[in-house]
């Protein structure tokens, strides 16, 4: 059939034609529908492993300060423990100082005093 009243001069369009267009179409809306769906999904999808990545990175920020913590406290611990060593040391030191000197008093001023006396004696 050559021309129709809807289309002169050309080539009549079948049904057949009409459905295949109308489906050509269709499925270009879909595939347009899909691709903003997967563009839409991949957006959502960066943005939540933005977001996990920070949430991880938090979470291992949190540990790296609690190891530290430990880390610091256990060092302090030892640090207070030298100390007291040292102290205890000192103080049995001096303890052993001042028994040496309340032994020894009498007899050092005496030998001193002496050791100056025969130093200045009459000339």
């Amino acid at each position: 059939m050559i021309g129709t009243v809807d289309n002169p001069g050309k080539e009549a369009i079948t049904m057949d034609q009409t459905q295949m267009v109308t489906r050509i179409i269709e499925t270009e809306h879909q595939a347009q529908s899909m691709t903003a769906q997967a563009r839409d999904q991949k957006l959502r999808l960066r943005d939540e492993l933005r977001v996990q990545a920070e949430e991880r990175r938090t979470e291992l920020l949190e540990q790296a300060e609690r190891r530290i913590s430990r880390v610091r406290e256990c060092e302090n611990s030892a640090a207070d423990q030298a100390v007291e060593e040292i102290n205890r040391r000192h103080r049995a030191e001096m303890d052993a100082m001042e028994n040496l000197f309340s032994q020894n008093r009498e007899n050092w001023i005496d030998t001193l005093y002496h050791m100056v006396i025969e130093r200045t004696g009459p000339s």
